[in-house]
């Protein structure tokens, strides 16, 4: 549940967002595609933010292509 102040800011579609079921639930509709070059991982940042999540993001899939996670 949004705070009143930022509620009242925010469109009605908006307003019920649910980001992180919604990431997992892409994450098992993902999971249906499988093969051998392809593989489906979720993680959450709890430390990065929007902005910052993507040099996270791009360390953790390379290490995990390469090998090293």
């Amino acid at each position: 549940m949004l705070p009143e102040a930022i509620r009242s800011v925010v469109p009605p579609a908006m307003q019920e967002a649910d980001m992180q079921g919604d990431f997992f639930l892409m994450e098992q509709i993902l999971r249906e595609w499988k093969g051998a070059d392809f593989a489906v991982e979720a993680h959450i940042f709890p430390e990065e933010s929007h902005e910052s999540v993507t040099g996270a993001m791009l360390s953790r899939g390379l290490r995990r292509l390469h090998g090293f996670l």
